[in-house]
């Protein structure tokens, strides 16, 4: 390697103050920040590079920009004992989707299971660290996004659900036929 392609190493805490100072520096409180950043990076230590850190510039942008509101208030619209309509208030989508994962949690602990939806937010990043938040808690989980979201790019409506008292999902192996063609997709899950 030439000196100008060598590999840098930088420490993850340094990378997780440089994030948080950026964010706040562009309106998002401290807390706020930390969340952004910590979604960020767990999506780089996953292998998802697309949707990690790397956003961070673009995402600062948007939100001195006035694209996304740095002080966005997450509020729930619609509520039932198992479901959640959340409002984003255009707050970055990792952040929104971040605290209506924990409110989803929370109704899932009371009522055994619970949904949300939530509109008014944007780019979530790594979907994976949602349901990762729930797997943490030991509940079953799911985030899903619609196949249309990209039909109006300025609402997000993604759908969370949780429940407390089934056990965690594990893959099911698909089987063959004679013919070498699958039976089921390999991405078939089962209890």
């Amino acid at each position: 390697m030439t000196e100008s392609n060598s590999p840098i190493t930088l420490r993850l805490g340094d990378l997780r103050e440089f994030g948080r100072r950026a964010y706040e520096h562009a309106g998002l409180n401290s807390r706020d920040a930390s969340t952004v950043v910590d979604v960020q990076l767990e999506a780089d230590l996953r292998g998802v590079d697309t949707h990690g850190y790397q956003r961070l510039p673009s995402y600062v942008e948007r939100l001195l920009s006035g694209k996304n509101k740095p002080n966005a208030t997450v509020r729930v619209d619609k509520e039932s004992s198992a479901s959640l309509a959340i409002d984003g208030d255009n707050g970055l989508g990792q952040l929104v989707c971040v605290r209506a994962m924990e409110l989803t949690l929370a109704k899932a602990s009371v009522s055994g299971l619970a949904v949300a939806t939530i509109r008014n937010s944007n780019d979530w990043g790594c979907g994976a660290y949602y349901p990762m938040m729930a797997a943490r808690r030991g509940t079953s989980r799911s985030a899903r996004r619609p196949a249309c979201q990209r039909s109006r790019p300025t609402v997000d409506a993604t759908a969370f659900s949780a429940t407390t008292r089934s056990p965690l999902p594990r893959r099911v192996e698909p089987r063959r036929r004679s013919s070498s063609i699958w039976r089921s997709p390999p991405s078939r899950w089962e209890r």
